[in-house]
């Protein structure tokens, strides 16, 4: 039911609706209205998610085990934010008064999408301008093509970066929050964790980087300064299908 201004606020603060969430309850409903493309859904929804599970996983432990000097806003790093929700956490289905219409369905397949993720060492095989890159996963030996012409203007052949590879919708995502590894430290990086991964059965592999996302991303970041693309962003593949290989 749709809250009236006089109403309770929904947070629980006992406060009116109009003197608690009212203006941004409709800022976001705004947004929502304006998405348009299937990398906008993904982002918007994303970022609704890890809202809703920040107090579960924000925890000191989590952080320590993370950053050699924690932060004073740990969640303002992406890639803790997507550890300590997608890897540390359980995220539960997405809800919300400013979802607005969006099929319950579509929310779970996001959900079970993002749950899924790891983080994991990817090289850009080949670029196509304009169109989008192939990825190859360096530590599970997946490959597919994320079709998506901005990223094809950012990255270029050979480069490597750590980052999380998801589908939904048909389509191969390359998570926001990605970040190349340096050009000298690279091969360090590279052989560090493929050979510890080595070990490791194909089914279990996943895992086991969701285990070691701190350690992989301490060691890309001690290469070189972290390069990554603004926050919020999102690259999709719209023609590649998801069985591609």
């Amino acid at each position: 039911m749709k809250l009236r201004r006089n109403d309770p606020c929904h947070c629980g603060s006992g406060r009116k609706y109009k003197q608690c969430h009212l203006k941004s309850d409709q800022t976001r409903e705004r947004e929502h209205r304006s998405l348009k493309s299937g990398a906008e859904w993904v982002a918007f929804h994303g970022r609704a998610l890890r809202e809703s599970v920040y107090a579960q996983t924000a925890t000191d432990e989590v952080t320590k085990t993370f950053f050699d000097t924690p932060p004073s806003n740990p969640f303002a790093d992406a890639a803790f934010e997507q550890h300590a929700v997608y890897d540390v956490g359980d995220p539960p289905a997405i809800a919300g008064a400013a979802l607005g219409e969006d099929s319950p369905e579509d929310r779970e397949a996001l959900r079970t999408a993002l749950a899924e993720t790891f983080p994991t060492l990817l090289e850009v095989s080949a670029c196509k301008r304009g169109k989008g890159v192939r990825l190859k996963d360096l530590l599970t030996e997946r490959e597919l093509f994320v079709g998506e012409a901005e990223l094809s203007e950012t990255l270029d052949p050979m480069e490597i970066v750590v980052g999380r590879l998801f589908i939904f919708q048909k389509r191969h995502l390359l998570h926001e929050g990605w970040e190349k590894v340096g050009f000298r430290g690279r091969k360090a990086v590279i052989e560090r964790f493929a050979g510890a991964i080595e070990g490791v059965c194909a089914d279990d592999r996943p895992g086991w980087l969701k285990r070691e996302a701190p350690a992989l991303y301490r060691a890309a970041r001690a290469s070189a300064p972290a390069c990554a693309p603004p926050p919020g962003t999102v690259f999709t593949s719209d023609s590649a299908p998801a069985a591609e290989t």
